[in-house]
């Protein structure tokens, strides 16, 4: 057992040292390719071997996506007035801002257990976000009215904190009194 060890342990430093070499020449044989290639000469990114066209083909496709996605979140934004300067305006005249869902009446929140629902659902959105602080942000829920309180780094994290907050089942209205610290 103890040769077997041994011979593993050498077999796996001659491996290593075997990637090493075969690494480094790797490196001065691109080094000396760049060199002698002219300056003017066109770089191209054009994948080499199926794998790599295939991980350039997902990067595309998860670049097209985001694109996507910020594209709908930007319609959502300004279809209910919650872009960084709405924001800024409203709570500069009024002190809150308040945006209302319209929905049929037969889907509104009338039991205490879904407003802790959702409050539970917002702030675990909140959580996930990278731009909304569930720490900074109080939300209550009653009725179906959410009202958002606290600070936030910027007019974006606020309009961003009442999307979240519009997008959730069974919310009807958010009223918010997030300040910019």
């Amino acid at each position: 057992m103890r040769t077997f060890l041994i011979a593993l342990l050498v077999g796996f430093i001659a491996g290593a040292g075997v990637m090493w070499y075969v690494q480094g020449h790797r490196s001065e044989d691109a080094a000396k390719t760049a060199e002698s290639t002219p300056p003017t000469a066109p770089q191209t990114s054009a994948p080499q071997t199926p794998v790599e066209k295939a991980v350039e083909d997902v990067k595309q496709a998860v670049g097209n996506t985001a694109d996507s996605v910020r594209t709908a979140i930007d319609a959502k934004l300004d279809i209910w007035h919650l872009k960084a300067d709405d924001i800024k305006k409203e709570l500069a005249a009024k002190g809150r801002v308040v945006r209302q869902q319209t929905r049929d009446l037969a889907s509104e929140v009338k039991d205490a257990t879904a407003d802790a629902r959702i409050t539970t659902e917002i702030k675990g959105k909140y959580a996930l976000d990278k731009d909304v602080s569930a720490l900074n942000v109080s939300v209550s829920t009653t009725d179906g009215v959410v009202t958002l309180s606290g600070t936030a780094s910027s007019f974006e994290a606020i309009s961003k904190a009442m999307l979240i907050a519009m997008e959730t089942d069974g919310v009807r209205q958010v009223v918010s009194t997030i300040q910019v610290k």
